[in-house]
């Protein structure tokens, strides 16, 4: 049985298509609740770097009353907080 570029194609993108919904479904899909942070006061440690500066970054986006970012050095804590606010 000889398969033609038709078919082969179709193979692909069908497996191409499979394997982007089954990463899709695994990852969780997308995250359709933002939760109402109005109000609220968020308390993130080691908020300069890593993990931390990527919380309170995306803290900031959900427009919270207020973000305190617990550092170690008051210098690296206001340049992160300049590179929140860009």
């Amino acid at each position: 049985m000889v398969l033609t570029a038709a078919v082969w194609g179709a193979i692909a993108g069908g497996s191409f298509l499979s394997i982007a919904g089954l990463k899709y479904y695994f990852n969780g899909g997308k995250n359709e609740h933002w939760p109402d942070l109005k109000g609220k006061t968020i308390i993130i440690t080691g908020a300069n770097v890593g993990l931390g500066f990527i919380s309170a970054l995306e803290m900031a986006k959900l427009k919270p009353e207020r973000i305190i970012m617990a550092c170690r050095s008051e210098q690296r804590a206001t340049d992160a907080i300049r590179d929140i606010q860009k």
